[in-house]
């Protein structure tokens, strides 16, 4: 099941990867068009370099799992690139690792012995290391080439093949996708506008009213409510009772209308 793994997600990576970079490529794009008109005369790369950093990501995307597909290749027909265990191209006989395990395919440094019967090893011509006893190789006494425990599968146990595909070429493909993706989009201009629009609605001031009428009586006030609008209403302190009657139907009256009410003491 994980090979076939391996090979879904190199597939369906791959197609996605095609897919970006026709995207890529395509001239004809907005932001191509943005950059020869603005960095006209300029030398290649600045008018197209998120196209080039795209491609150059989409490699190193597919770098580790390419890498996973040749191991397996190699175990299926004998033609890829062979881990470090019981092969001929990097043989690891009764040993948990060997100098030679460097430049394999081998993603962790093992810690478990390779087990290998002397008679096979000697049938395939492998270099073998100590011979096992079925004590020395795990409690079930079952000779198997293991690497080490699922469990133990993580960045801690890395090759150096294993950190140079896994943690720098997967990472800085990525990384590269996403510059280009922003380059191209031209996110730098773009944040700087919203910056200056943010600047500009935080520095907007509200409108004043058009004028200030002082009411006396509560008769006054509903004979230039009705006649007026957009008025703000100071009422004052001889006008104490009716003002607060008439200040509750201001508020009803002005809401709808986005007009300022103030009132004096």
């Amino acid at each position: 099941m994980r090979v076939i793994g391996h090979f879904v997600s190199f597939g369906v990576t791959l197609a996605l990867m095609i897919v970006v970079c026709t995207f890529a490529i395509g001239w004809k794009c907005k932001g191509v068009k943005r950059r020869q008109k603005k960095y006209k005369g300029t030398n290649c790369f600045v008018i197209y370099g998120p196209q080039i950093i795209t491609l150059i990501s989409a490699p190193l995307i597919l770098a580790d799992q390419t890498r996973h597909v040749l191991s397996d290749l190699y175990d299926l027909t004998g033609y890829g690139w062979a881990w470090c265990g019981d092969n001929p191209v990097f043989p690891r006989v009764n040993v948990s690792w060997a100098d030679n395990c460097k430049w394999s395919a081998t993603q962790y440094v093992c810690n478990q012995p390779c087990c290998v019967p002397t008679s096979e090893a000697l049938a395939l011509g492998l270099d073998f290391g100590p011979v096992l006893t079925p004590a020395d190789i795990a409690p079930d006494a079952i000779c198997e080439c293991n690497c080490l425990p699922g469990n133990e599968e993580n960045m801690k146990h890395l090759s150096m093949i294993g950190i140079i595909f896994t943690i720098f070429f997967t990472y800085s493909g990525f990384f590269l996708l996403a510059l280009g993706a922003l380059w191209n989009a031209d996110i730098i201009n773009k944040v700087k506008k919203m910056k200056k629009q943010w600047a500009a609605l935080r520095t907007t001031t509200a409108p004043t009213p058009k004028a200030v009428h002082k009411m006396h009586s509560l008769a006054e006030f509903k004979a230039f409510l009705a006649s007026h609008n957009n008025v703000v209403v100071d009422c004052s302190a001889s006008f104490c009772v009716p003002c607060k009657v008439s200040f509750l139907c201001t508020v009803t009256f002005y809401a709808n209308h986005a007009h300022n009410l103030t009132r004096s003491p």
